[in-house]
C-alpha cells in the first residue's frame, strides 16, 4: 500500500516489491536491484540510485500478517519506517481491522430520542442514588453480670463541715547583702564581712 494518503497502486510495482522482499539469495537479489534500477553499474563500481530505493520504500509499504503458529501469537509487522521505530503505524492497523482481528472504531452511539428511557427518571443520564435514612447510634448492651453500685444516702438537714480559717503567713524581713559593692560609701557603718569559708 501507498504511504500517506490512500491510492491504488500499480501491479507491476507490487510484484517488484514483494520479490525484493522474497528473496534470500544475495547474488539473484543484486541482478534484480539491477534490473528494477536501484543499483546501477558505473566504470568503476555499482552505486545505489537514492531516488529509486526511495519510490520504492518511502511512498509504499508491505504489511505482512503472520497467523498464529504453535505456541507463536499471531504478529503483524509493516516495511515503513514508523513501524521500524515505535513498533506500530497505522498499516498494521487498517490491516488487523481489514482481517476483523482488532478494531479501533467505536461504535455509533443511539440518538437522544432513540435512546430508551426509565419511566421513573427525567432522561438524564446523571444516576442519582436514593437517600439514605439518617442512622442512629447503635447502643452498648449492658452485660448480664453488670450490678449497679448504689449511691451513698445523703441527710439533707445535716448542717456543712466547718471550713477552715484561711492561714495568713507572717511577714519577712528582706535579708541583707553580705557585701557592698566597691566604692560605695554609706554614713552608717556596714556590718564586718564574715568569711564563707567553714573551719575544718
Amino acid at each position: 500500500m501507498k504511504v500517506g494518503q490512500p491510492a491504488p497502486m500499480d501491479s507491476q510495482v507490487v510484484e517488484q516489491l514483494w520479490g525484493q522482499i522474497q528473496t534470500k539469495n544475495l547474488d539473484t537479489l543484486e541482478e534484480m536491484l539491477c534490473r528494477h534500477g536501484v543499483v546501477v553499474e558505473t566504470q568503476e563500481s555499482k552505486k545505489i540510485c537514492l531516488d529509486v530505493l526511495r519510490n520504492f520504500w518511502l511512498r509504499h509499504a508491505v504489511v505482512m500478517h503472520l497467523p498464529t503458529r504453535g505456541q507463536k501469537p499471531a504478529s503483524t509487522s509493516c516495511t515503513c519506517w514508523h513501524f521500524r521505530r515505535r513498533g506500530h503505524c497505522p498499516h498494521a492497523y487498517y490491516v488487523r481491522h481489514k482481517l476483523k482481528l482488532e478494531t479501533w472504531l467505536k461504535p455509533v452511539l443511539p440518538h437522544h430520542e432513540d435512546a430508551p428511557r426509565d419511566l421513573e427518571s427525567d432522561g438524564s443520564s446523571v444516576r442519582v442514588r436514593p437517600a439514605r435514612p439518617p442512622q442512629q447510634a447503635k447502643k452498648r448492651k449492658r452485660p448480664d453480670c453488670y450490678v449497679p453500685v448504689p449511691l451513698p444516702e445523703a441527710d439533707v438537714g445535716a448542717p456543712l463541715p466547718e471550713r477552715r480559717p484561711d492561714r495568713v503567713l507572717p511577714p519577712q524581713r528582706a535579708a541583707r547583702s553580705r557585701s557592698a559593692p566597691r566604692g560605695a560609701r554609706s554614713g552608717s557603718r556596714s556590718a564586718p564581712r564574715r568569711s564563707d569559708r567553714r573551719p575544718r
